[in-house]
């Protein structure tokens, strides 16, 4: 689990009584959180007799919370020619990956019971990635020029495998409601505000 939180802020204030006054402010944020595992739950050339049911269970949960904030504020007050120009920039860069696996691979397995296999992969990135700019140029006289640009980026990914399996393998359940049983549930989420 990954919960990442940046904030860049700058203000910039200038007041002149000459030709120009000018006043400037830039506000960067990036954030780059990368998860990578890999889950193996597996019986692998093997011999297995159980005297009950055999369980086999990979669960895999991979979660990047992150929030990425550029803020950026010019105000320019001048006699004369007034200039402000205000740039925030934000950027968010998520990487999830890796693979989960839960096998009977090259294998006999005898159970009193159920053989079961299951396989869970919940995948979530939430990204919060906000840029503001205000820029405020005041003119006594020739004009007052104001710019503010804000950009906000966010890029997410999710990528992997998930895999279950019963592979060159003999696998017997016996007993009363027994059986053999192969699940898998994979589940990914991307959230971007």
């Amino acid at each position: 689990i990954v919960h990442a939180t940046l904030v860049a802020v700058t203000a910039s204030v200038a007041v002149g009584s000459g030709t120009v006054t000018l006043s400037m402010s830039a506000a960067v944020a990036l954030a780059s959180n990368s998860i990578s595992n890999d889950v193996l739950a597996a019986i692998e050339t093997s011999v297995v007799d159980a005297s009950g049911a055999v369980d086999i269970t990979a669960t895999n949960s991979k979660d990047i919370d992150a929030v990425s904030v550029g803020v950026a504020i010019a105000v320019s007050v001048g006699s004369s020619a007034s200039i402000s120009a205000a740039l925030a920039f934000s950027k968010a860069t998520n990487a999830i990956m890796g693979s989960t696996e839960a096998l009977i691979t090259q294998s006999s397995v005898t159970a009193d019971g159920s053989v079961a296999l299951t396989l869970e992969d919940t995948s979530s990135i939430t990204s919060d990635v906000i840029a503001a700019s205000v820029s405020v140029a005041v003119s006594g006289g020739i004009a007052g020029v104001g710019l503010a640009v804000s950009v906000a980026l966010a890029e997410n990914t999710i990528s992997g495998s998930s895999r279950v399996a019963i592979e060159d393998s003999t696998v017997t359940a016996s007993g009363g409601a027994s059986d053999v049983t192969v699940d898998a549930t994979t589940q990914n989420t991307i959230k971007t505000v």
